[in-house]
């Protein structure tokens, strides 16, 4: 069975498949949105954690709009947040680096 991804080698995809399997390992995006009030990108992660990002911190991202700040896709089977508004994408690993999770906060508390 052909798959669309045919121009890449099977060796490229599978160390990408496993990439991708490694950075979900360390929790990957659930939901995210926009926080009007504080200004921030909150994303709720798979282990129950929450990111909260302050755009202006994030090259991609400072200086947007708010509408445009709200408009977010998860993809990548969830580590990579995309903004087709301002057509920015980051790396959840990336994010983490700088945004570390908040440890112990639950999706339920983030009045979602």
């Amino acid at each position: 069975m052909a798959r669309p991804d045919a121009e890449y080698e099977d060796d490229e995809f599978d160390e990408a498949a496993r990439r991708t399997e490694e950075l979900r390992a360390a929790g990957y995006a659930v939901s995210a949105h926009y926080d009007h009030v504080r200004e921030q990108i909150v994303v709720s992660l798979s282990d129950g954690t929450v990111m909260r990002i302050d755009p202006t911190r994030t090259r991609a991202l400072n200086g947007a709009a708010a509408e445009d700040l709200a408009e977010i896709e998860i993809m990548g089977a969830g580590v990579i947040l995309y903004w087709p508004r301002l057509d920015e994408g980051v790396s959840l690993s990336v994010m983490r680096e700088r945004f570390p999770p908040e440890g112990g906060v639950r999706r339920h508390e983030t009045g979602q």
